[in-house]
């Protein structure tokens, strides 16, 4: 697996794939996948997405794999693939100062705060990202539980998101 891995971590990880959304659920298409989840009729690729759950990690070999049904994730095999990949992601997000684990409402009370866009506030702004990573890519009780105590809102939020996914 030289060049076609393709690792991910869920964040929410007991929602499906396919969440609820008002308008497409009215549609032909939407109940028919709906009804062939429920009748055990799907293909393989449509039970993975339809589940009402999915693992916190994914590591895919995309080059075997390239409709990412298999994943190797928990395969110790892989493992030291899988944390490479990891700490590389870890250490790009922290670099390039990626607002994506802030929640959105975060975001807003932010760039009102400031009154400038959050590409700005990343750049100019003493915000934890390697913080706020930690405790969303933790499964550790401990960190989450401290988490919620920060300074920081969505260290907080993603201790109480962590600690919900335990339940």
């Amino acid at each position: 697996m030289p060049y076609g891995a393709s690792p991910s971590k869920y964040f929410l990880p007991d929602t499906s794939d396919i969440q609820y959304m008002n308008t497409p659920e009215k549609g032909e298409i939407m109940k028919a996948i709906r009804s062939s989840y429920k009748n055990g009729t799907l293909p393989e690729a449509g039970m993975i997405l339809m589940a009402d759950n999915k693992p916190f990690e994914v590591l895919y070999d995309t080059d075997n794999d390239p409709y990412e049904l298999n994943n190797l994730a928990d395969d110790p095999k892989y493992k030291d693939k899988l944390k490479e990949l990891s700490k590389v992601h870890e250490e790009w997000s922290v670099r390039i100062y990626d607002a994506g684990l802030i929640p959105e409402t975060i975001i807003r009370s932010l760039e009102e705060e400031y009154g400038k866009p959050i590409y700005n506030i990343m750049r100019e702004q003493e915000i934890p990202v390697d913080e706020i990573q930690r405790v969303a890519f933790s499964r550790d009780i401990e960190v989450l539980v401290n988490a919620l105590d920060h300074d920081d809102a969505s260290v907080r939020y993603w201790g109480a998101i962590g600690l919900g996914n335990f339940y």
